[in-house]
């Protein structure tokens, strides 16, 4: 006769993929465009080399926010679609703090002008 078996618990599993999920998150477009700033790219450009980071820290792709072991590296990374889908949500650009606030109901939506109508329920025109 066999024992009772054993419970299976996936939990560790679920963690595992978690912290991989973190790990792998993307910078966000305004985070993105921060970057893009003007001070911000010169600073990058002009850094020292970083024997910690791969290829010492001076191939990096601002959009993507990663550094690469060499030129040809960058390039090859630049023609994937990858890069070229991170490239279309900068050009798109970020969530104005109008629609942040909409987006957690905070704020009211801008419905356009108001239909003004008079007891018979006729139209007489619109607010402004």
């Amino acid at each position: 006769m066999g024992g009772a078996t054993r419970k299976k618990n996936k939990t560790n599993h679920r963690e595992v993929s978690r912290r991989a999920k973190t790990k792998r998150r993307t910078k966000d477009v305004d985070e993105i465009l921060e970057m893009l700033s003007p001070e911000n790219v010169e600073k990058i450009k002009n850094r020292d080399p970083d024997p910690l980071l791969p290829g010492d820290g001076m191939h990096f792709c601002i959009i993507c926010d990663r550094y690469f072991i060499s030129a040809e590296a960058l390039e090859t990374h630049k023609a994937t679609g990858k890069h070229k889908f991170q490239v279309k949500r900068v050009r798109e650009g970020g969530i104005s703090p109008k629609e942040t606030e909409l987006f957690a109901r905070r704020g009211l939506p801008d419905n356009g002008r108001k239909i003004v109508r008079d007891e018979n329920g006729e139209l007489i025109g619109f607010t402004d």
